[in-house]
């Protein structure tokens, strides 16, 4: 059986067991009787009888997704279940994708803050946050109306208006650098509504990336990780010249899967690459040999995983580090801001 009739027929069979368990056992709620996929008058209900039924419904339309988050969730908190996830989650007939979606947003979305969140899809944009953020976002969203749109390009807004606090200005010699450039795409306009680049950070061109004075602040022996996106790996001039005009030479690449992706020109791309480049003679110290590939889920726009930089300390257990384009200040770690204007 093909992979989409296998999901067909979960899709189905979770359909009619909703329909026989409805049938069964249909709820009632103040003069209405509710089945899987319709509801019927008991009698005569008044007119606050079917408002206390119809709030009834809605409430029940809005709490679905939790639910299933939930219970998703706790499929996976089960040790003894392991064995049997993909038979137990096959019921489903969601896409493996809407999967992890619904959990990430229940283990991470408390209940006062579904309360507030005027979606699930509200919920998911500050999912990433603390808790207190949380709640600033999905208040503002409630009180001005805003859809999960409109939500997630205020909190883009002002992430971009950021600047790393106790940077460190660029100066002295680093054996271990960890980049992520703000690359600009051949196909960014900075018009308003187009989602490229330009619209999230201060982009720059390969040009104004070569010209940073990086190689003047890297060691004799020094290494260089930076991040690459798909459309970019093979552009000419591309990272090949600004890794080579920093002074380094490419070396190796680790590929991370983000789980949640963006639509491409030709693929959904669910990945980004994390490339290694080497100056002199900087191999890693004895110790774990990290996997070339590693799936972590994908949290904001261009946010890269804290377990990156916890790898790069493993394979480099000195520095000194900097961090170039950083986005926040880690202990041990020298910071250089998100603003190509401090360069």
């Amino acid at each position: 059986m093909s992979k989409m009739a296998r999901a067909v027929s979960a899709s189905l069979n979770a359909d009619t067991a909703a329909r026989l368990l409805f049938d069964k056992k249909p709820f009632e709620v103040d003069g209405f009787r509710f089945y899987a996929r319709s509801v019927e008058a008991i009698g005569s209900p008044t007119p606050a009888q079917w408002q206390s039924a119809y709030i009834f419904a809605e409430a029940c339309g809005r709490a679905a997704d939790y639910w299933l988050g939930d219970l998703l969730a706790y499929v996976e908190s089960r040790e003894d279940w392991k064995d049997k996830l993909d038979q137990i989650k096959g019921v489903t007939g969601l896409a493996h994708q809407t999967l992890l979606n619904r959990t990430w947003i229940s283990k991470h979305v408390a209940d006062p803050e579904r309360a507030i969140a005027p979606s699930i899809g509200h919920a998911d944009v500050v999912a990433a946050m603390d808790t207190a953020h949380q709640r600033i976002w999905l208040e503002k969203a409630k009180s001005e109306g805003w859809t999960v749109s409109e939500l997630r390009n205020q909190v883009r807004a002002s992430k971009r208006r950021d600047v790393v606090k106790g940077q460190a200005k660029l100066e002295g010699l680093y054996r271990v650098i960890y980049a992520d450039p703000p690359w600009r795409y051949r196909n960014s306009s900075g018009t308003k509504g187009n989602s490229t680049a330009t619209n999230h950070y201060p982009d720059m061109s390969i040009e104004e990336l070569c010209k940073l004075p990086v190689a003047a602040h890297a060691l004799k022996n020094a290494v260089l990780f930076m991040w690459v996106t798909v459309p970019l790996l093979l552009e000419n001039p591309g990272p090949r010249e600004v890794i080579e005009a920093w002074g380094f030479n490419y070396a190796s690449m680790q590929t991370w899967d983000k789980v949640l992706g963006n639509p491409g020109r030709f693929l959904h791309i669910t990945t980004e690459h994390l490339v290694i480049a080497e100056r002199g003679s900087c191999a890693p110290d004895e110790g774990e040999v990290p996997k070339s590939l590693f799936t972590e889920r994908r949290t904001g726009h261009s946010v890269k995983p804290a377990v990156t930089r916890k790898m790069i300390e493993r394979m480099y257990s000195t520095g000194p580090y900097v961090e170039l384009f950083a986005r926040e200040k880690v202990d041990g770690w020298d910071a250089f801001g998100n603003d190509p204007n401090l360069w």
